[in-house]
């Protein structure tokens, strides 16, 4: 009890990230880890100070982590920085404009000693992964690449206790990465109904009022509550 934990983030727009800080800030006692994919801007950023845009958005088995831009860095910053909001003003503008920016030494210092550790895991490592976590657990326990970026840190840092990972999604919405770990996991019952569920559909129109169509089918779901 009281003892700091590690909290292994796999991460793209940094959301979980920025809510440990918050809570870390607050005396939560726990460190943060982001691990990402090879769209590793976050990896960069935390590694040293490099905010800066890839050439492409690399595609993934974790599809959810692979964009360029994790907004949610900005407001880690502004932690860092005391809520000075016209310093961060003049970083962001600079990466909106030169799609590149240097977080400051000073800065940088201040979010390393919560966002401890970071790692990039290729796509060969997440199937890997899985692969790994299926079968030292008997076989019954299945996870999804996106989890799988974070359980690849704990694979190369067991030492690093207390230590938990978030998991992030269920594998059923990955069926293919399943696959290609060569998993064969038990199917959900629940999901398989949903093949011979009737499709509905409301077509629209170019220039149709969507707001009011939603609005529509709020009213209409909620009446048959």
């Amino acid at each position: 009890m009281g003892d700091t934990v590690t909290i292994v983030c796999p991460t793209g727009a940094c959301g979980n990230i920025t809510s440990g800080c918050v809570a870390r800030t607050m005396g939560v006692p726990i460190n943060l880890v982001a691990s990402v994919t090879p769209n590793d801007i976050v990896h960069r950023t935390f590694k040293n100070g490099d905010f800066s845009l890839s050439e492409k958005v690399l595609q993934t088995w974790a599809t959810a982590m692979d964009i360029q831009v994790p907004y949610n860095v900005e407001r880690i910053v502004l932690i860092a920085a005391g809520l000075d909001t016209g310093r961060v003003a003049k970083m962001m503008t600079e990466f909106e404009s030169e799609t590149k920016t240097m977080i400051p030494g000073d800065l940088l210092t201040k979010m390393k000693k919560i966002v401890v550790d970071t790692l990039m895991v290729e796509d060969e490592e997440m199937v890997s992964t899985m692969k790994r976590v299926f079968e030292e657990n008997d076989k019954t326990y299945c996870i999804c690449p996106h989890t799988a970026v974070g359980v690849a840190y704990f694979y190369k840092n067991s030492s690093v206790l207390p230590q938990v990972i978030l998991a992030t999604a269920s594998p059923d919405k990955f069926p293919e990465a399943v696959e290609k770990a060569e998993i064969v996991n038990k199917k959900n019952e629940e999901i398989e109904k949903l093949f011979s569920k009737e499709t509905r559909s409301v077509p629209m129109q170019q220039g149709d009022d969507w707001e009011r169509m939603l609005r529509l089918k709020i009213e209409e779901i909620t009446m048959k509550k």
